[in-house]
């Protein structure tokens, strides 16, 4: 049976939002893959085809998501398997984005591997088996720590608490995944002179953040008005960054 650490090596993946048949944000997409496909030790797609790829999938009718799967082959050799895929659009209820969502804290940890951080793993098995913690669909998001206790992300987002009018966000350097809408974000903030750090996070702070939400490539921002049935408060700095995402769209 192959080891923990050859199941996160098999592969990469990355999920891009299609809008008016085109993929948004596809260079940070393509930057993280790569990356991934370095650290991992397996063959890149060939730039131009994965574009080619990559253009006639989001063109399809009815595609809402293309995916983007780097697989190494089965002879576990640096050669990969690789497949670019649409999907229909993810469909949440717009009040998420709109009054915020409520979400919990999960029991399952994120492994430590530093080698591994802040990549798009093919092996997901700590956030799917944290996905199988709550079924009420009222609840969006569940917030996982590492096995230090650390907080680290969403399930399928990346975290951020607005702290004394700072806005931190976990560093990601020991696990978890540097989304692409996480880095568009840190970058806006930036230019725009928002003060914002990445540092190591317990989940005690978030009691006395001032406000907190989520993001990923595929939902935008969500405002969080609810972590772990404490009612939280909906701020200024998720609405100015879901503008700043609504606007990169049109």
């Amino acid at each position: 049976m192959p080891s923990t650490s050859e199941c996160a090596a098999s592969g990469v993946f990355e999920t891009l939002a299609v809008i008016d048949a085109r993929p948004r944000w596809p260079e940070r997409h393509f930057a993280r893959l790569l990356e991934g496909c370095r650290r991992l030790q397996i063959e890149a797609p060939p730039e131009s085809a994965l574009r080619d790829a990559l253009a006639a999938q989001a063109a399809l009718p009815d595609t809402g998501v293309v995916k983007i799967t780097v697989a190494r082959s089965a002879s576990m050799t640096g050669a990969a398997q690789w497949a670019v895929s649409a999907e229909p659009p993810r469909v949440r209820p717009p009040e998420w984005s709109r009054d915020g969502v409520r979400i919990i804290t999960c029991r399952t940890r994120w492994p430590i591997a530093p080698k591994y951080a802040g990549l798009k793993l093919l092996d997901r098995s700590a956030q799917l088996q944290a996905r199988r913690e709550w079924n009420a669909t009222s609840i969006a998001e569940g917030l996982m720590l590492d096995t230090d206790g650390c907080l680290i992300s969403g399930t399928m987002t990346n975290v951020y608490a607005v702290i004394d009018d700072v806005v931190c966000t976990p560093a990601l350097v020991r696990c978890g995944v540097a989304g692409t809408m996480r880095s568009a974000l840190l970058e806006a903030w930036k230019i725009r002179g928002r003060a914002v750090i990445e540092r190591d996070m317990h989940p005690f702070e978030l009691i006395r953040a001032g406000e907190i939400f989520l993001s990923n490539a595929l939902i935008g921002v969500w405002p969080v008005r609810c972590l772990d049935g404490r009612v939280c408060e909906t701020g200024a700095v998720a609405r100015e960054a879901a503008a700043w995402v609504q606007a990169q769209l049109c």
